[in-house]
């Protein structure tokens, strides 16, 4: 059964425009996107950064989206700060635009999301995307891609980044971010 899973996953995954082309927009603990796993743990204030990227797109321009914590988190919103290059308005907090400067293609950093934590924060809490109040895209989290003139509207996938893992909440990476040795090894 295991891998039949596999199979179907990596045919979807091949064959699926939508994998390609649409990406995935994450927060991370860090600016290279490799730990989704953010600490709220040191009291009595920190400052801690979450970092959005959009990841595995095959060109992006826009993306707009609002930035929410869930699951009790006690972290208070201080700022946001776009990526070099690319132009915001709103406010991650409650509904933030964000024109990337030109087409980019790949793994690349939008915006840094910066909270106060007092250590208390719940293990397991989350910092995920939701869709921003004005979305062109009723319900969903929306991006432009580079098809010209104007692009075309699509849905990215969404990771949440887990605040204060401890075992039992794992991050959630979007199927399309794995790589195949990355999915065979989830089966090991």
């Amino acid at each position: 059964m295991k891998k039949f899973v596999l199979t179907v996953l990596a045919i979807v995954a091949i064959a699926s425009p939508a994998f390609a082309q649409n990406g995935d927009i994450s927060g991370y603990a860090d600016a290279a996107g490799t730990s989704c796993n953010v600490l709220d743990n040191v009291a009595p204030f920190a400052f801690i950064d979450v970092f959005f990227l959009h990841k595995h797109t095959g060109g992006a321009t826009a993306a707009q989206f609002v930035v929410t914590l869930t699951g009790g988190s006690t972290m208070t919103h201080i700022s946001t700060t776009e990526a070099p290059g690319m132009l915001r308005i709103g406010d991650a907090n409650v509904d933030m635009s964000l024109a990337y400067g030109g087409c980019l293609v790949g793994d690349f950093l939008i915006c840094t999301v910066r909270y106060l934590g007092a250590g208390t924060s719940p293990a397991c809490s989350r910092v995920t995307l939701t869709p921003a109040p004005t979305t062109p895209i009723p319900g969903e989290i929306a991006a432009v891609d580079c098809v010209q003139p104007s692009g075309n509207l699509f849905v990215p996938g969404q990771g949440q980044a887990i605040i204060n893992p401890d075992g039992t909440c794992q991050c959630n990476v979007p199927v399309s971010a794995k790589t195949w040795g990355g999915i065979k090894a989830m089966y090991r």
